[in-house]
């Protein structure tokens, strides 16, 4: 808890928690509004976990390979991209694209917000720091898709808190940049 690092890769594992949620709470409203029916929203949602399936396995390999802050950088650009496809998607073609990146997405960030910590903290306190960080993600997922639901209540759709959203990713990607590995003393 007293180094910096915790604290912006905490807010790099919250970001998609929150966003993610909302996302798939209002996913049928979500493709409504892009003339998408029930059954096709459906069927992108099944998509996602066909391809997010190779993905958790491609993703351990490639983790154990490179740098967990490089692939938390990586994370918070693919769910900005996401976001941005979501953003211009006018029908069934944007979706699937959508509904692709952020399969690949979710794949690696389920690997990566496992490694991340014992390669930055060590195992020692490991279930500690897990704790902290798992309730962050549940409030998060908790709370994500309430200002998503304002918005439809408010503006009566989603393009202004999808254009909100990427600030979130976009700042991750900047915390997970300066969350340097701590030296231990």
């Amino acid at each position: 808890l007293a180094t910096r690092s915790f604290w912006l890769l905490l807010f790099c594992s919250a970001t998609p928690s929150a966003i993610l949620t909302a996302l798939t709470f209002h996913h049928v409203s979500i493709m409504a509004q892009i003339e998408l029916s029930v059954e096709m929203a459906a069927m992108i949602l099944s998509a996602q976990a066909l391809v997010r399936l190779p993905m958790v396995f491609l993703a351990g390999i490639v983790v154990d390979r490179a740098n967990p802050r490089v692939m938390m950088i990586m994370n918070q650009g693919l769910l900005f991209l996401g976001i941005c496809i979501l953003y211009i998607a006018n029908g069934m073609t944007f979706a699937v694209i959508y509904g692709a990146v952020t399969a690949v997405m979710l794949g690696f960030q389920i690997i990566v917000s496992n490694v991340v910590w014992p390669y930055y903290y060590g195992r020692q306190s490991l279930g500690s720091i897990r704790g902290v960080t798992m309730m962050v993600s549940d409030i998060s997922s908790a709370l994500g898709p309430l200002p998503f639901g304002v918005a439809f209540d408010v503006f009566g759709g989603y393009q202004e808190v999808l254009l909100l959203s990427l600030f979130f990713p976009a700042i991750g990607m900047i915390a997970a940049f300066f969350a340097k590995k701590p030296i231990k003393l």
